[in-house]
């Protein structure tokens, strides 16, 4: 789609919190009465209600129901668009309506309309941690948000506008998450955060943070057994500084532009095709409905939601499956193992292959708890992985995210994980495992 998408407009508006809603606050405010008559309620919404951005469309089609998270989810899903505008039932039409669009339009104020910006860090660079950056021939941030989804090693992105690295923009993707700096010339993104989403409930503990960053609250979360979601939430909306939420279950999400969420286990832009004994449509577009019907039934072994449009439908639908198959990098998709299944067993004794003895699961960070030597590859085994670390004279070998390896002397700076972290498997070998979202599984190098 790089080719034949138009060049998006961002001299409008290029950071999402401060235009829409503090420019037209007055202007909105005289409208607002109408909408509750025009649009179904619905709780949580923190969408530009009452606001239209006319222009830049390139699809307009009927949308089933009267649910504006419709009109964003095709969004998400399709790498060329940028923002939205939902119009509901006899708007246009007897049915719903949503645009999108592959400019961010100015925003103007209509009672018929719900309208966004898709929902990246504008104004933010994560720089470091870069193992591949290219031109893009057209100037679309999603475009390089749309190559993250779709290399299982990406962990994060960055978008550089034209005329800073090059006469092109510029996509740098990233194999680790990068803490943010403000800029004025770059676009960011982390491939599991839910942007402009909260989930509130479910809270055991909250505290400030001192860095503005959600991957400060995502690390917390995942250093603490008992977390299974978070919350981050932005400066200004509880407080001056940021704030984390840490939760104990997983509450339903809702669409919340000051906060920035993540739930412990979900792999985003991921497919797990095959195996499924059941699939229906959803009344919430929300990922946690389907992990919860599958967390219900014994047999279910892991899960594939599927976000609205993806499917000739529209809405969202959910595949459950009695077996784990292999991940398969998708948009469209979010998917899991069930939380009460434990991922295969990790070999406890050196084999006749080589691979060493295993050692345990431990967590990662961007210092990198083994530091000494790593490589990614399509094909990775433990074999291939523990072979490296050996002829590279190193102690321990780790595999991580499915197709990464990691060398080093020593092991355990950052403690242990749950063994139930570990539950990626190899991209060479799905039937061993190969670590999983910043854990690895490490392995003694054999003798």
């Amino acid at each position: 789609m790089e080719e034949g998408a138009s060049p998006p407009d961002f001299s409008r508006s290029t950071q999402k919190r401060s235009f829409g809603k503090l420019d037209f606050l007055l202007l909105l405010a005289a409208v607002f009465v109408g909408i509750a008559g025009q649009l179904a309620p619905a709780t949580g919404f923190a969408y530009d209600r009452g606001v239209d951005r006319p222009g830049g469309d390139y699809s307009s089609s009927e949308v089933q129901g009267n649910d504006p998270r419709v009109c964003a989810s095709r969004c998400e899903i399709e790498s060329q668009c940028l923002a939205w505008s939902y119009s509901p039932p006899g708007v246009q039409g007897p049915a719903a309506r949503c645009s999108l669009k592959n400019t961010v339009p100015a925003p103007v104020a209509n009672s018929n309309a719900v309208s966004d910006m898709r929902p990246f860090e504008y104004n933010t660079d994560r720089p470091g941690s870069d193992y591949i950056n290219f031109d893009l021939q057209v100037a679309n941030p999603a475009m390089c948000a749309a190559r993250c989804s779709g290399d299982t090693q990406c962990q994060a992105w960055s978008y550089v506008t034209p005329g800073v690295q090059g006469a092109l923009a510029h996509c740098w993707l990233k194999n680790a998450v990068p803490s943010a700096i403000v800029t004025n010339f770059a676009v960011s993104g982390v491939r599991s955060y839910e942007y402009d989403t909260d989930r509130p409930g479910g809270d055991y503990t909250n505290f400030d943070l001192q860095q503005a960053d959600p991957v400060t609250c995502a690390a917390r979360c995942a250093g603490d057994a008992q977390c299974q979601a978070w919350t981050y939430i932005t400066p200004g909306a509880q407080g001056p500084g940021a704030r984390c939420w840490l939760k104990n279950v997983v509450p339903p999400s809702v669409a919340a532009d000051f906060a920035v969420s993540g739930v412990r286990g979900f792999e985003h832009d991921i497919d797990r095709r095959g195996g499924d004994y059941n699939e229906f449509a959803l009344d919430a577009p929300d990922p946690q409905v389907c992990a919860a019907r599958c967390a219900g039934e014994s047999q279910c072994a892991a899960w594939t939601y599927l976000k609205p449009g993806a499917t000739v439908g529209g809405g969202a639908r959910c595949s459950l499956k009695n077996s784990a198959p292999p991940k398969i990098p998708s948009v469209a998709a979010v998917s899991g193992l069930r939380a009460s299944v434990s991922p295969p067993a990790q070999p406890q004794s050196q084999s006749a292959g080589g691979i060493g003895i295993y050692a345990g699961c431990f967590p990662d960070d961007a210092a990198r708890d083994l530091n000494g030597y790593n490589f990614s590859a399509n094909n990775m085994t433990t074999e291939s992985c523990s072979a490296a670390c050996k002829q590279n004279r190193f102690s321990y070998a780790g595999t991580q995210f499915g197709s990464f390896c990691f060398c080093g002397n020593t092991v355990g700076r950052l403690g242990a994980a749950n063994e139930s972290l570990c539950n990626y498997p190899c991209s060479g070998n799905p039937a061993q495992i190969c670590g999983g979202n910043y854990v690895n599984s490490v392995r003694k190098s054999p003798k």
